[in-house]
């Protein structure tokens, strides 16, 4: 209907579809233009590029655990070469987290820890979950030589020993880790990696009720 109230609708109506449709073309062309000079800002080094949050490892998440709760007696997270002929060199897992490990070298895999308070402890040694979902070779533990009684538990692609020390003072302990035998990947893949491997260790974290001092490594 040509009503005079009838076309004022119509250019009314006309009007604000034009309007709604320059304020998003405004609005699209101020989001390009913002992109651009951020763009060139960081390009020229005016602004520092957005840096992506550092990946916390679940050795860290251990140890920050343990240092929350005022347990942390000592820990080890496998980052570092040790120095020793019993371990093979640091690698890292395919996990996003960037975990590394170090495979045992030999039948039994000692190494020095340094606990910060007086026991009881509780000693957990974890291993990555690497060969031994195909072969399954048990870990036994000791400390200072003595044989400990451990449990075993599954974690995400790893496995947790977790064994109680009732008795020690503060100081270095020898923790040893033992399997039965060496595998090679070889012998299992088709790899050229024919290492006599034990199990690949993540971390190795004590805690103790009477932590007062913070661990350092």
């Amino acid at each position: 209907m040509n009503s005079p109230i009838g076309i004022w609708k119509r250019r009314t109506h006309a009007e604000n579809d034009s309007m709604k449709f320059g304020k998003e073309a405004v609005v699209g062309v101020l989001v390009i233009v913002s992109t651009l000079v951020i763009f060139n800002l960081i390009l020229y080094g005016v602004l520092p590029p957005a840096q992506p949050k550092p990946a916390v490892t679940h050795a860290q998440q251990a140890r920050q655990a343990a240092e929350s709760a005022g347990t942390l007696a000592g820990f080890y997270d496998f980052d570092g070469d040790l120095g020793e002929a019993a371990w093979y060199p640091t690698e890292k897992t395919d996990l996003l987290d960037g975990s590394t490990y170090q495979y045992m070298a030999q039948t039994d895999s000692p190494l020095t820890l340094t606990v910060a308070c007086a026991a009881p402890w509780t000693l957990e040694v974890v291993v990555m979950d690497r060969l031994t979902h195909l072969a399954r070779p048990e870990v036994s533990l000791a400390v200072n030589g003595t044989p400990v009684a451990a449990t075993k538990t599954r974690m995400f692609r790893r496995w947790v020993y977790q064994a109680t020390i009732p008795d020690g003072k503060p100081g270095d302990w020898m923790v040893d880790v033992s399997v039965p035998e060496l595998i090679r990947p070889s012998d299992l893949f088709a790899t050229e990696d024919d290492r006599p491997l034990g199990v690949a260790a993540d971390w190795i974290l004590v805690t103790g009720a009477e932590c007062i001092s913070p661990v350092t490594e």
